[in-house]
């Protein structure tokens, strides 16, 4: 693969990266469905402290659906159904429609290609770069749209040398981030 420039701390940077984004997206066009744990680490500029959270994930291409249910603590959920993203804490629900708000559409739009591998889609509403290292292939992706950046200035997906997403960082702007460190994965493929 050709080689552009080295990044900090992603690795180095590739200038076509097609190759790459081919076997990531065979291979992931396989899965059925994913069951693996997370660690999370959440960052708020409102806490003095990173915030951590344990909980399961889990994704079924026939239902469309992926799910992260936090174990610890316990209460809180996030769903994205169909072009729905439904979010619960502290027992209160809220559920908001892709087809009633574009960003939002945007979001699961970039949130369904980390598991699914599809980052064609993502091109022309994302500027989107590839590193690569012995041990994971990294995607850069910064939407373009500026509603969505209101709520992802930035997502870092991380790929296992088998195609699996290893970790998932959506940085939320101004010192706020998210990130989910995915473990002990079960994946059934067609």
């Amino acid at each position: 693969m050709p080689v552009i420039a080295v990044a900090q701390d992603y690795g180095i940077e590739l200038s076509d990266a097609s190759g790459r984004l081919s076997e990531l997206k065979s291979a992931n066009a396989m899965i059925e469905t994913i069951d693996a744990d997370f660690v999370a680490y959440k960052k708020s500029v409102m806490l003095a402290d990173v915030q951590k959270s344990v909980g399961e994930m889990s994704y079924r291409r026939n239902d469309d659906c992926l799910s992260l249910h936090y174990t610890e603590p316990l209460g809180n959920d996030i769903i994205i159904s169909g072009s729905n993203i439904t979010t619960t804490s502290a027992g209160k629900s809220n559920t908001v429609s892709a087809k009633q708000n574009p960003a939002v559409s945007q979001m699961i739009m970039m949130i369904k290609a980390c598991v699914t591998g599809d980052f064609a889609s993502l091109s022309d509403k994302s500027d989107v770069k590839y590193f690569q290292t012995s041990d994971f292939f990294t995607i850069v992706i910064n939407p373009k749209n500026i509603r969505v950046k209101k709520y992802i200035k930035q997502i870092v997906l991380r790929y296992n040398n088998d195609n699996t997403l290893g970790i998932m960082k959506m940085d939320e702007g101004a010192g706020n981030y998210s990130e989910y460190i995915y473990s002990n994965q079960v994946i059934t493929k067609k």
